[in-house]
């Protein structure tokens, strides 16, 4: 039996890497590290007070700057907002190619779904995502440059999910299909219960079972759909490594996630 991957801990994958950027070590001159700085304190901020609760000077404190240096580097608020969504959408790419692989590619597309649940299930992406609704929302100049950047990176996680699905094409796994209504079968049920759920209700949704159960099911499903004669044959010795994944993944981690600060102002 193929042992299961750990999953790297803490499952807060998001919130890490704005931690690790403003950890930066930056020299005095150096305008460009500062402003990757205010970037990443932005974040931050939008994450643990809301958007609309965000306070400049709180923002360069986080950068470790004088509000002064901020003003300076960004007299522009709304150039400021749109460059902080524009590094948090490069992020989330980011998150995503942090996933452990598994040597099986049926149990590797498991597992990148069940990572992807968890970046979404994150108190801080989730603030993130409602503070990218509230710009695409803003006046039309800001409106119109905030969905630019949102359709970006949403291409550029579409073509994340494009190769690892293409490459179960390849291997005789998948039978070949519209790539992106295959890639809308696999990751929209996610989506609908973790990010789009909390944004409509701004509460959290809340599974029959198991978060791992749950994302379990919808690649059950996914593959129930799309698998192939190969697949099918392949199934049973996959079988016997399903549950094993499930059950060695950090469950606590993810029952973690889904605590979210409703009360948080967007």
């Amino acid at each position: 039996m193929t042992a299961a991957p750990a999953h790297p801990k803490p499952n807060l994958f998001f919130e890490q890497q704005i931690s690790e950027l403003l950890s930066v070590t930056m020299s005095r001159q150096d305008d460009g590290t500062r402003s990757y700085l205010v970037l990443a304190a932005v974040l931050q901020e939008w994450a643990e007070v809301g958007f609309l609760s965000a306070q400049m000077p709180s923002i360069a404190a986080r950068a470790g700057l004088t509000s002064a240096t901020l003003d300076r580097l960004f007299p522009n608020r709304a150039d400021l907002h749109l460059e902080a969504l524009a590094l948090g959408q490069q992020l989330i790419v980011e998150a995503m190619k942090k996933c452990p692989s598994h040597p099986d590619p049926m149990l590797d597309l498991l597992e990148l779904a069940q990572h992807y649940a968890s970046i979404l299930q994150e108190p801080y992406f989730k603030q993130f995502s409602l503070c990218q609704t509230i710009l695409i929302r803003m006046d039309s100049h800001v409106r119109e440059l905030a969905s630019i950047i949102a359709l970006a990176g949403n291409a550029e996680l579409k073509q994340f999910w494009h190769d690892r699905i293409a490459s179960l094409i390849q291997e005789g796994l998948l039978r070949p299909a519209s790539l992106n209504h295959m890639i809308f079968r696999l990751t929209a049920p996610i989506e609908a219960q973790t990010s789009h759920w909390y944004q409509t209700s701004r509460s959290s949704y809340t599974p029959d079972g198991e978060w791992l159960q749950e994302i379990t099911n919808i690649v059950e499903n996914f593959f129930a759909i799309f698998g192939t004669e190969k697949y099918q044959s392949l199934r049973p010795s996959f079988a016997r490594d399903w549950p094993d994944l499930t059950t060695e993944l950090d469950m606590q981690t993810l029952r973690n996630n889904r605590a979210v600060d409703a009360t948080a102002e967007p």
